[in-house]
């Protein structure tokens, strides 16, 4: 619980980081906040650093490009992988300005799964090696989410040895641990 949270606040210094004395910044700049939070399928996106020209010769980190929310995936309960990976993105916005930038929170990011015990019986557990990775454990249907900064992403429907279309729709906000 404690690593979530300390990889948010080192996230968030990196990005409230200015640029160097009488230079503009080469990298994200100072000021942003996260307005959204999106879960998407998929390991996240690598950090690549790409050549381009800047005052302190710093090459500066290419852009993370949006990725596509989901709302419904299946894990398997037994096999090789009974695992499906997710990451977290982060859409951040600067005040007065129209400037939006995407960024990789998987690992800043506290998941959750929940639902009424009625509904949803299955059960997938989160252990944060790697982040945004869910290992199936009972069969049935169960909803994650994920937070970020005090932001909440949408729901989805997990399948656990399942169909996820087969599964009750879930709620749109789910309760934080």
């Amino acid at each position: 619980m404690v690593v979530p949270v300390l990889s948010f606040v080192a996230a968030a210094l990196i990005l409230s980081c200015g640029g160097g004395g009488g230079g503009s910044s080469g990298g994200v700049g100072s000021a942003f906040t996260i307005a959204a939070l999106a879960i998407c399928l998929g390991s996240p996106p690598a950090p690549t650093p790409t050549p381009s020209p800047t005052k302190t010769h710093t090459p500066s980190p290419s852009p993370t490009p949006a990725c596509s929310p989901i709302f419904s995936a299946t894990v398997p309960t037994s096999g090789p992988t009974p695992t499906v990976q997710f990451n977290a993105q982060g859409t951040f916005t600067k005040p007065n300005s129209k400037k939006v930038i995407f960024f990789d929170a998987t690992n800043a990011a506290l998941w959750f799964s929940g639902g009424d015990p009625k509904l949803f019986t299955g059960k997938a557990t989160y252990s944060g090696t790697p982040p945004g990775q869910w290992t199936g454990v009972t069969k049935g249907c169960t909803c994650i989410a994920a937070q970020s900064g005090g932001i909440e992403s949408q729901t989805v429907t997990l399948g656990v040895a399942t169909p996820a279309a087969s599964c009750p729709t879930c709620p749109a906000a789910l309760p934080t641990p």
